[in-house]
C-alpha cells in the first residue's frame, strides 16, 4: 500500500469512527429522554392509582346499624330497625372513636327508603297516618310533602313504590297499582318537592317499575326494566316510552346516573338464559350519543353499584359463580372502562356465615363505610362495620 492509499484509508477509518461514536451519543441522549418520559408516565399512573387504608373497626355493641348517609368528615348516620319494621332508631357514629349516639326515634311509620343508595340529599321518605314525609337525617326534622289519602286504598292492597328520583334533588316518584277486572294497571306520579306540584298519569298497562332517574341535560326521566330502557316526560305523562332494547337482562335495583345526567350505569346479566352460573357486566349508556359500552365483565354476580361523580370512583359487590366467596371492589371510571380495581374480601367471623356486604361512600369520594352482614345458625343477624379512606 503506497503512502497516498494509506492516508486515504486512515481518513476513511477516522470518519467511520466519528460517525459511530456520534450515533452512539445520539442514541444515548435519546435513551435518556425516553427514560424521563417513562418516569413521567409512572408518576401519572401513580396519581391515578387507588390506595385504600382502614381508619377503624367500628364497635357498635352488636347492634344491626345500617349506614344511611355521612354527616361530616368524621361522623355518619345509621339506622336500627325493629318492632316488625315499624320503629326506627337513628344513630350518629364517629369513625375515629366508634362512639354511638342515639339521636332520634321514628315510631309506627312505613319507611320507603331504608337503604343508603335510596337516600338523597341526606333525607329519607316515610309515611304516617296517610301523610308522606321527608326526614332530614342531619337535623332530625320531618316535613310533610304530600297527602296519601287519594291512594290509600291502592297502598293498603298492593303497597307502593315511593322513592327519590336519582339525579335530582327535588323529585319523588310515587308508583301505585290497581286492579280492574282481571287486569292490573299502574299510576305514575312525579312530585316536585320544591313546589308541591304532582304530575299524574292515567291508568297504564306498563311493567312493574320501581323508581326513576332524571337526566338534567335531556330533561327526561328514565327507568330500566329487564332488557328495556324507558323514558318518561312530564309533558306527556300517559306514556312510558321504550327507547332502547338490549340483549341483556338489567337488574333494575342496581342502576345509577351520572351527576351531569349523561350516562346511565347498570349491572346486567350478560347471559339471561343462565341465571345461576352466568356472567355479569357493568355497562354505561350514553344518553347523548345513544351508545352502549361494556365497562367490566366476569363470571359471577355483581350488585350494590355505587358511583361518585366527583372523583369517578365506582364501587360494587362481586360474588363468585358458586356464591361462596365475595368482596367489595373499588375502582376508577376511566374512559370506557373501570381501572385500578382494589378488592376488600369479606371477613370470616367464627361461628357466623356472611350474608352480604356493601359500602357507603362520602360525597368527596375519599372515605367509605364498609358493612358486612353475618348470620348465625339460628339466622340471627349481626353487622360488622369498618371505616376506610381512599387516597
Amino acid at each position: 500500500m503506497n503512502i497516498k492509499s494509506l492516508k486515504k484509508f486512515t481518513i476513511i477509518t477516522m470518519m467511520l469512527f466519528l460517525i459511530f461514536n456520534l450515533s452512539a451519543c445520539g442514541k444515548t441522549k435519546k435513551d435518556i429522554v425516553i427514560s424521563k418520559d417513562v418516569k413521567e408516565e409512572f408518576k401519572s399512573q401513580d396519581k391515578e392509582d387507588i390506595r385504600i387504608s382502614k381508619i377503624n373497626d367500628l364497635n357498635t355493641d352488636g347492634k344491626n346499624h345500617e349506614p344511611l348517609c355521612w354527616k361530616d368528615d368524621e361522623n355518619f348516620i345509621a339506622i336500627d330497625i325493629y318492632n316488625k319494621f315499624k320503629n326506627f332508631d337513628i344513630y350518629n357514629i364517629n369513625i375515629k372513636t366508634s362512639k354511638v349516639t342515639k339521636v332520634d326515634t321514628l315510631k309506627d311509620i312505613v319507611l320507603y327508603t331504608p337503604m343508603a343508595y335510596e337516600i338523597n340529599n341526606n333525607k329519607l321518605i316515610y309515611s304516617n297516618n296517610n301523610k308522606l314525609y321527608i326526614y332530614d337525617l342531619l337535623n332530625n326534622k320531618s316535613k310533610e310533602i304530600w297527602d296519601l289519602t287519594e291512594v290509600k286504598d291502592e297502598i293498603s292492597k298492593y303497597g307502593a313504590s315511593i322513592n327519590f328520583v336519582k339525579g335530582s334533588d327535588k323529585y319523588v316518584s310515587i308508583i301505585t297499582m290497581k286492579k280492574q277486572g282481571k287486569e292490573y294497571f299502574r299510576n305514575i306520579r312525579i312530585l316536585d318537592m320544591s313546589t308541591g306540584k304532582v304530575v299524574k298519569s292515567n291508568d297504564l298497562k306498563i311493567p312493574l317499575v320501581y323508581t326513576f332517574m332524571y337526566s338534567k341535560i335531556k330533561d327526561v326521566f328514565y327507568t330500566v326494566k329487564m332488557r328495556n330502557i324507558y323514558e318518561y316526560k312530564l309533558s306527556n305523562p300517559n306514556e312510558l316510552k321504550k327507547v332502547e332494547i338490549t340483549d341483556k337482562h338489567c337488574y333494575d335495583d342496581f342502576t345509577n346516573i351520572s351527576s351531569d345526567g349523561r350516562y346511565i350505569y347498570c349491572i346486567v346479566m350478560k347471559d339471561a338464559k343462565n341465571k345461576t352460573n352466568g356472567t355479569d357486566e357493568i355497562f354505561k349508556y350514553d344518553l347523548v350519543n345513544d351508545k352502549f359500552t361494556s365497562m367490566l365483565s366476569e363470571e359471577g354476580k355483581y350488585s350494590s353499584l355505587v358511583i361518585n361523580s366527583n372523583t369517578n370512583n365506582i364501587a360494587y359487590r362481586y360474588s363468585n359463580v358458586d356464591n361462596d366467596k365475595s368482596h367489595v371492589c373499588i375502582g376508577k371510571i376511566k374512559e370506557n372502562g373501570i381501572k385500578n380495581i382494589k378488592r376488600i374480601p369479606s371477613e370470616k367471623v367464627k361461628d357466623l356465615s356472611y350474608v352480604f356486604e356493601d359500602i357507603m361512600m362520602n360525597e368527596e369520594g375519599n372515605k367509605f363505610i364498609y358493612r358486612q352482614v353475618n348470620k348465625d345458625k339460628n339466622d340471627s343477624r349481626s353487622t360488622l362495620l369498618k371505616a376506610y379512606k381512599i387516597e
